[in-house]
């Protein structure tokens, strides 16, 4: 969680060194910053999975490419739509900010969620396996 924190920090900062204002036009497909929020995670998710099927980078680059088209399917967006969003936000970085907020609080959510159930499940495990080793009657 900690990259993920960095990298916004670093990401918005890059965008921040920004003084020009420029007009910038909404395109056709404009996607709400609730889908951009979801994608974007979804994204990360689909990073995170690819890193842990400890391939070379080459291979990686290919299975990202071979799964990135069943997020936006998932998703019901189209590639051109979102790349097109995506591109017009980063012309506002306290959007950008916002989002990459939400993703880093979604994502520790979902890790907390998860640590949390798996410790429930070894719990459960340890109190079945010592009633299956309690001596019988």
């Amino acid at each position: 969680m900690k990259k993920y924190f960095l990298l916004s920090v670093l990401f918005c900062s890059l965008l921040g060194c920004s003084e020009e204002k420029v007009k910038v036009d909404k395109p056709k497909g404009l996607l709400s910053e609730n889908e951009m929020i979801q994608l974007m995670m979804d994204f990360y998710i689909l990073e995170a999975k690819v890193k842990e099927v400890r391939v070379g980078r080459d291979s990686a680059k290919v299975l990202y490419r071979e799964l990135e088209p069943l997020v936006y399917q998932q998703h019901d967006i189209d590639s051109v739509d979102y790349r097109q969003s995506l591109e017009y936000y980063l012309h506002f970085p306290e959007t950008m900010e916002t989002f990459y907020s939400a993703i880093v609080d979604s994502l520790s959510l979902k890790e907390r969620v998860a640590n949390d159930k798996e410790k429930a499940s070894k719990k459960k495990d340890k109190l079945k396996e010592a009633k299956e080793n309690e001596p019988q009657d």
